[in-house]
């Protein structure tokens, strides 16, 4: 099929289904939950005790055929400790001094950063885990994202006994389609218990989310339709091989579709974000620079639709940048140019900033909407996030005029 068919045909299915639809009150879409959101999600059923500090659902997860496989029958957690971003680590699960589950999320599709991975594993080794005794799990959508060479690096593969892809040694590609999703409804919501109301209400809350996400159809008749539909359009009329390749090809088609109208967006995207944030606050820092005899200097990061970087330079900070960044949320404030080498802000300045983060030196959290999602975008053409943009600048100068 060509690519306007195919076009055509998801408009045809989408139509089906919204005909059929019932009406789905899930409080985790309406706060779009972004990567760091499931990550806090993953962690909360994880850390469950039921008053035995027996850990359920962490054992459960242990339990998943590819954790399982892989880990060591000596590791076990009897007084985890869980956290998310401590050390900008999505997921961690560490038993103090003697072993460590590292949780890469990547469920939204984020980019590889430089030596993620290695940073993370050498992070949890000096707390006093030994190598041997450090797992990672790599946590995609659906498994068809691969871990890069940038952030799973040749010490890192050591670090964890990875071989080739026939020997991962403790790295776990696993993912939430075809794991999580599975496991959370066949083997952690049937167990638990019933007091446990809230738990079991945000179990279902969450499996209903991946399956949304996942295109998957409860509705038995509107799945028949659907796939009668489908067969009809792809040309199977039987049990043959001949059907199955079919399939292949139409799945093939589909994903290089998918990826096509993907690059288009991530264009668009970056087009958006230079028109309307780099051009003018660009504008705004020369205008400063031309007042007050400054030397501010723009440098910025597009990577992606859902990550980008914004930095100020100066000649006259020696130790620190400007900084904003999505991580878990929008900050903004000092990051230090020597991480080794922190610059430590006096007090009386940066009240109300976090000024105990290994990174920045004072950093504030905003949200004027998520980052991935299409509303932020159009806050960004509106020119109002450019306009938030350069207070938090103001506001930031203000304190460092208090150094």
């Amino acid at each position: 099929m060509d690519d306007k068919h195919l076009l055509n045909l998801a408009k045809e299915i989408s139509e089906i289904i919204n005909r059929n639809r019932v009406y789905n009150a899930n409080i985790i879409t309406e706060l779009h939950a972004n990567e760091n959101a499931h990550s806090r999600i993953l962690r909360m059923f994880l850390q469950y005790d039921d008053g035995t500090k027996n850990y359920p659902v962490l054992k459960r997860f242990l339990e998943i055929p590819k954790i399982k496989n892989v880990l060591s029958s000596s590791v076990v957690f009897k007084s985890p400790y869980f956290a998310n971003e401590q050390e900008r680590i999505d997921v961690l699960i560490e038993e103090p001094r003697s072993f460590a589950v590292i949780v890469e999320n990547k469920i939204k599709g984020a980019t590889d950063q430089e030596r993620q991975l290695e940073r993370y594993i050498k992070s949890v080794n000096a707390h006093g885990v030994p190598y041997d005794n450090i797992y990672a799990i790599y946590l995609t959508d659906s498994g068809d994202k691969e871990v890069s060479d940038l952030s799973f690096t040749d010490v890192a593969k050591e670090c964890l006994g990875y071989k080739d892809e026939n020997d991962m040694g403790r790295f776990v590609p696993m993912n939430y389609r075809y794991d999580i999703l599975p496991w959370l409804e066949k083997e952690v919501l049937p167990n638990c218990i019933e007091k446990e109301e809230l738990l079991i209400s945000a179990l279902k809350q969450y499996i209903d989310y991946l399956k949304c996400m996942f295109g998957i159809i409860e509705n038995e008749e509107q799945k028949i339709l659907i796939m009668e539909k489908l067969k009809k359009e792809i040309g199977i009329s039987g049990n043959d091989l001949e059907s199955v390749e079919k399939c292949f090809k139409t799945i093939e088609e589909l994903d290089c579709l998918k990826q096509k109208v993907t690059d288009i967006k991530e264009d668009l995207a970056r087009n958006c974000f230079d028109e309307n944030i780099k051009k003018p606050f660009d504008d705004f820092l020369k205008k400063q620079n031309a007042t007050s005899g400054s030397d501010y200097e723009l440098v910025v990061s597009f990577e992606s639709f859902n990550r980008f970087d914004i930095v100020v330079r100066s000649k006259n900070w020696e130790k620190y940048n400007f900084l904003v960044q999505e991580y878990g949320g929008m900050y903004y404030g000092l990051v230090n140019i020597d991480k080794s080498n922190p610059y430590k802000v006096k007090e009386g300045s940066f009240n109300g900033y976090d000024k105990n983060n290994a990174w920045w030196s004072a950093r504030k959290c905003f949200r004027l909407a998520e980052l991935c999602e299409l509303d932020f975008w159009k806050l960004v053409q509106k020119r109002a996030f450019v306009s938030h943009l350069e207070e938090m600048f103001k506001e930031v100068l203000k304190n460092i005029e208090m150094q």
